[in-house]
């Protein structure tokens, strides 16, 4: 029904330390949980809390929803896939549409902690002629607390928010400090991600693109929101991203190295910081550019 055929596509991916450590919480779009379809308050994997779904359509020929994808009917699926299988989110139309998922952690992401899950979409093409100029994203929000009662409550609590917006050519990162561009272009072969938490207000990220294995790192980059807010939750999001859907995947909560171990070694020389964001939260303005 809703798929399209993109010429770029995009993979983003957190990911943590090793795949030898054990997760603190696990899922994908392939467990039983989903065997009848992703819907809300389906509850998949362990360590999360049920996914709580919303989402935004106007009249006439407006559309936003939630589906699992596969390989097979959905040709564009490729760096999100786990056994052919993805989380798939859909918002296109005449209007603004959108579909955000929200989902709890069980626990509050602790120092150390790497939160992962893949993400893949293709460039933003409008779908519908008649349809006014709009601005789309697909994106990541880490969030204090699990506000998800309406579509705008994506980065409500937002400390974190990691996408890829129409109109701009790079990856962008919004949190608390005043650079959103990562410097990163928007890669048909995909990005990797690893988001660790260092401190109450304070994050790492490393951005590895899959096409060459070159990997630029931030560190000791500032949350947005409130200081020493925890990270309870996650939202996943599309925001009018017209013709292409937004697939997400694999998502895990990784455990903080043992005392003494070594991060496992990186796949490039580290760049310097000064690669995104913009204050958020409870404390600061919204973490989001206007209109998205």
């Amino acid at each position: 029904m809703h798929r399209w055929f993109p010429w770029i596509l995009l993979s983003l991916a957190f990911t943590a330390y090793g795949d030898d450590a054990t997760p603190v919480a696990q899922d994908d779009a392939g467990q039983p949980a989903y065997s009848g379809g992703w819907t809300d308050a389906t509850n998949g994997g362990s360590g999360f809390a049920a996914w709580n779904f919303k989402t935004l359509t106007g009249t006439g020929n407006s559309n936003a929803g939630f589906y699992v994808a596969n390989g097979s009917d959905n040709p564009d699926l490729k760096g999100a896939a786990k056994d052919g299988k993805a989380f798939g989110l859909y918002a296109n139309g005449v209007a603004f549409e959108a579909a955000s998922a929200f989902r709890a952690f069980s626990k509050p992401l602790a120092a150390g902690q790497s939160v992962g899950v893949t993400m893949e979409t293709g460039p933003f093409e409008r779908k519908f002629d008649l349809e006014a100029d709009a601005v789309g994203s697909v994106g990541i929000t880490l969030r204090t607390g699990n506000e998800g009662n309406g579509i705008e409550d994506y980065n409500n609590g937002a400390r974190f928010e990691f996408g890829v917006y129409a109109g701009l050519v790079d990856y962008q990162i919004y949190d608390g400090q005043d650079d959103h561009d990562t410097g990163i272009l928007f890669s048909g072969g995909g990005v990797k991600l690893k988001f660790t938490l260092t401190g109450p207000d304070t994050y790492d990220l490393e951005v590895t693109t899959l096409g060459d294995q070159k990997t630029k790192t931030l560190s000791g980059r500032k949350l947005a929101g409130t200081a020493g807010g925890t990270i309870d939750s996650l939202c996943i999001f599309d925001r009018k991203w017209e013709k292409n859907d937004a697939y997400f995947n694999d998502l895990k909560v990784l455990p903080a190295p043992a005392a003494g171990a070594s991060p496992a070694p990186k796949a490039g020389p580290p760049a310097s910081p000064g690669a995104s964001a913009s204050p958020a939260g409870a404390s600061t303005p919204s973490l989001s550019p206007a209109g998205l």
